[in-house]
């Protein structure tokens, strides 16, 4: 079995937290506040996907928050394409005015 790991600190109230390597969870002797522990192997694939440009939550997300994530990526990149046809469409107009213009000897 493996020693407890002793350099963890609650959020609570900052006291020493003991934790073994197995454990996700540890309630501090201290105030009683639960503390979720990463693991080490979490913790190492966590960093990894962060150098992929992977953002990793710092808490567990249920399936509604996940959804509601997407949702709202979807929703701005609907709005970036809105704004992309708008901008191409005013180009068109403007290069249809100079091509007038410019049939018209002006």
């Amino acid at each position: 079995m493996s020693a407890p790991t002793t350099d963890l600190v609650c959020a609570g109230c900052g006291g020493p937290l003991s934790a073994l390597p197995t454990d996700v969870r540890v309630t501090c002797g201290f105030c009683g506040v639960a503390n979720d522990i990463a693991s080490v192997g979490a913790v190492r694939v966590a960093r990894r996907l962060e150098q992929l440009g992977v953002k990793v939550p710092e808490r567990p997300m249920r399936v509604s928050d996940i959804e509601e994530h997407f949702a709202e990526q979807a929703a701005v990149e609907r709005e970036k394409r809105r704004m992309a046809f708008i901008v191409i469409g005013v180009l068109v107009v403007i290069a249809a005015i100079v091509g007038l213009l410019i049939a018209l000897g002006t």
